[in-house]
């Protein structure tokens, strides 16, 4: 198993009991930094966050914009243990990249994708037409998620940007 190669830090002796942990660190009898996590409740909804350029989604053809896919709870926290479908609509002038499923063959490039560890990315690309983009994410039994984004004209002239 992988835990046997190190890749997984478990704590066999301990009981999982859903709440909150705390952590404290300290040096030299002071506190340094410290942190807390509670945990997650049912998966309620989909969220989905865009991430473009620091211009924005240029519309020429190439420009990229990523998408993170996240099962939350009621209170907007990520459902760590969520491994299970979402379903993806886009409409405007873009073109669906997809995302990939870990070891799944076949998988990338669908209009469909698995939360890994309540989490997924997706991309699109952009087309040569400026305009309204918009991108769906759903699955039964959770509250979609529906982001809008904007493609900005880019000027070309004998093929080439400026």
């Amino acid at each position: 198993t992988n835990a046997l190669k190190g890749y997984i830090f478990a704590f066999p002796q301990i009981q999982f009991e859903a709440g909150q942990i705390s952590a404290m660190a300290k040096a030299g009898g002071k506190t340094v930094a410290e942190d807390e996590i509670l945990t997650a409740g049912e998966p309620k909804a989909l969220k989905l966050t865009p991430h473009v350029g620091p211009q924005g989604l240029q519309a020429d053809g190439s420009d990229v914009a990523f998408f993170d896919i996240e099962t939350v709870d009621a209170e907007g926290r990520r459902c760590p243990t969520d491994e299970a479908r979402v379903d993806f609509k886009l409409e405007g002038p873009a073109i669906w990249r997809g995302g990939y499923d870990s070891g799944k063959p076949n998988s990338v490039n669908n209009l469909w994708l698995d939360t890994e560890c309540g989490i997924n990315r997706v991309a699109i690309r952009s087309t040569l037409a400026p305009g309204a983009i918009r991108l769906t994410a759903s699955r039964t039994g959770l509250e979609p998620a529906i982001v809008h984004i904007e493609s900005a004209p880019v000027k070309i002239t004998s093929g080439l940007e400026p």
